[in-house]
Parts: C-alpha cells; sequence; structure tokens
C-alpha cells in the first residue's frame, strides 16, 4: 500500500503537486487521469520515489518512502515508463535484468532466473524476441521488452506511464488484460492513461488530477454520474452495449467552449468507441 499524506511536489523549486492526499491499494486497479500538464506522471513518479516531496510524507505499508533503501525499493514498486534506454543487451538478458536487485552479489544468474525471465516473455507475448538485440527492435517491440522485465520483477505495486505508447491495438488490449490481471493476483496497479475510454474501462478506481490537484477520486459509475467529466474534459459519455458489455461513446458536451488556459486530454476529436 502507498499512502501520500498531504504532500507538495515538484521539480527545482517550483511545486507540480500541491496537497496531495491520496492511497494505493494492493489487488486494485487505479488509473490517474487528467489534461496535459495536470501532474499525472509526477503523481506516479512521487509514489515510486522518483520526486522527493517538499512537504507531507509518502508512505510504502506504514514507513517513510524516504527511510526505505533503494534496493528494498525495487522489490516493492517498479515502472513502465513511456521512454527507454536501448542498450546492447539481448532481450532475454534485459528482461532477466528485472530480478537485478534480488539477485546476490556476485550477480550471477542461476537456472531458475533464466526460467523466471522466460514465463515473463511468455505473458508479455514477445518470446519468440528472446534471443534479439534491444536496439533492433521497433518502438512497441521495446515497450513489450520493458513490460516483461517490468513482470519479471514482480513488485507489489507496477506503475504504468502511458503504456500504450506504440502499442498496436491487439497489444494494447493485450496490455489491458495483463494489467487486470495483475491486480486480480494481488498487485496495485496504478496506470497513467489520456482518454476516458481506457479509464472507464480499465479502472477500479479512477483519480482525476487538473492543475496539480486530485479533482476526483471514485469509481467509473462515480464518475459517470458526476459533473467532473465535462468540468474538466468538456466531455459528455454515453455508455452503450456492444456484444453484452459496456463500452462508451465520449462526445464534447454541447455549449462547451473549453478554458484557454487549460490544455485538453481525455476528449478525442471524434466519438470513439473502445
Amino acid at each position: 500500500m502507498i499512502e501520500l499524506h498531504h504532500v507538495t511536489a515538484g521539480y527545482s523549486d517550483k511545486p507540480v503537486l500541491h496537497d496531495i492526499t491520496a492511497a494505493f491499494q494492493s489487488g486494485e486497479l487505479t488509473v490517474i487521469i487528467g489534461p496535459n500538464g495536470s501532474g499525472k506522471s509526477t503523481l506516479a513518479a512521487l509514489c515510486m520515489g522518483l520526486v522527493r516531496p517538499m512537504e507531507g510524507k509518502v508512505r510504502w505499508n506504514g514507513r517513510d518512502l524516504q527511510s526505505i533503501p533503494v534496493k528494498e525499493r525495487a522489490v516493492t514498486a517498479g515502472l513502465l515508463s513511456q521512454e527507454h534506454p536501448v542498450p546492447s543487451l539481448s532481450v532475454r538478458r534485459l528482461v532477466m535484468h528485472g530480478r537485478f536487485s534480488q539477485v546476490p552479489w556476485p550477480r550471477t544468474y542461476a537456472d531458475d532466473d533464466k526460467v523466471l525471465a522466460d514465463r515473463a516473455l511468455e505473458r508479455a507475448g514477445i518470446m519468440d524476441l528472446a534471443d534479439c538485440s534491444v536496439a533492433e527492435l521497433s518502438g512497441g517491440q521495446r515497450q513489450k521488452a520493458y513490460l516483461a522485465m517490468l513482470l519479471n520483477q514482480d513488485p507489489e505495486m507496477m506503475f504504468f506511464d502511458e503504456p500504450a505508447t506504440f502499442l498496436d491495438l491487439p497489444s494494447q488490449k493485450h496490455l489491458e488484460m495483463t494489467m487486470r490481471s495483475l491486480a486480480r493476483e494481488g498487485h496495485g496497479v496504478i496506470a497513467v492513461v489520456h482518454d476516458l475510454n481506457t479509464a472507464l474501462k480499465l479502472a477500479d478506481r479512477i483519480l482525476v488530477m487538473e492543475k496539480g490537484q486530485i479533482r476526483f477520486g471514485g469509481t467509473p459509475e462515480q464518475l459517470l454520474a458526476s459533473a467532473i467529466p465535462q468540468e474538466i474534459f468538456g466531455a459528455r459519455i454515453v455508455p452503450v452495449m456492444v456484444e453484452g458489455s459496456t463500452e462508451y461513446i465520449v462526445k464534447e458536451a454541447s455549449g462547451h467552449s473549453g478554458h484557454s488556459d487549460r490544455p485538453q486530454s481525455g476528449l478525442s476529436e471524434t466519438p470513439d468507441v473502445l
């Protein structure tokens, strides 16, 4: 469990997040959404310990994050980001490095580590790329390789920052299924996404951010019943049934002209059904 208590945080001396109080539970899939520049990725980085709080406390399972050694943090939390280094390694070797902090000195991988890496490769859908160089991969393939690395790390809390970057539609669907499965297995899954459609379909709980603050926290059903979609995104959401499951059409709200000082994210230019 990760808890934030009245946290203000940012970069250098410039706050980006203001008085944030929130909690992220194991076994729950939380989606963070908001306009561009609202602090979504900074919130994820704060929870990971990549950004230090200026005020307030971040606690992991009741312990002050700043007191937890870096090696121990790697067992508790991991991140799939939008951009990645391109090392001169095979995909399998990269994935094995997900367990780097758990392998005793002198960091020699055993047969069991190789078995776990192959399981992660299989789950990410890239076993056929195991012997390829990371440098030879496309953007989407590289994203899957780092997903496999995170799966092999197997931390309690998993953060996904715009995880569908570079992925085609089938790969996006596979990723969403994997994230749901991880939450059902007991992991805390926290995903930063850019559109309402994905948030509503994917989340157990949704946090909506605006200007460095959390404006809403609740279930998809509670978000649909609130005025937040129109106030923050200028959106009207229409649930529809497609082959027995609920899909969402997101439309621009009637008469909404937007706010000139607020970059928009979460609303497609044309209605989408996912």
